[in-house]
């Protein structure tokens, strides 16, 4: 289900998806995404995500630090 929601937003295994949400996302940060954003992070899902690898340990802690901080 994330993945789907993650893909449909345009983070993709190969990367951000252009004319898309992500694509709108990444431009908020002028090319420069910092590491630990939402942005950084969705990209890690996506690439992970849908390339039916298992998702590493260090991204699902990074996506839960970000969402109990916001």
């Amino acid at each position: 289900m994330v993945s789907g929601i993650v893909a449909a937003l345009g983070f993709g295994e190969a990367g951000i998806a252009a004319s898309s949400i992500a694509a709108w996302m990444m431009s908020l940060y002028s090319g420069f995404v910092p590491a630990g954003s939402l942005v950084s992070i969705l990209q890690s899902v996506g690439a992970f995500a849908l390339s039916s690898k298992p998702l590493p340990s260090v991204i699902i802690s990074d996506l839960i630090i970000f969402c109990s901080s916001s």
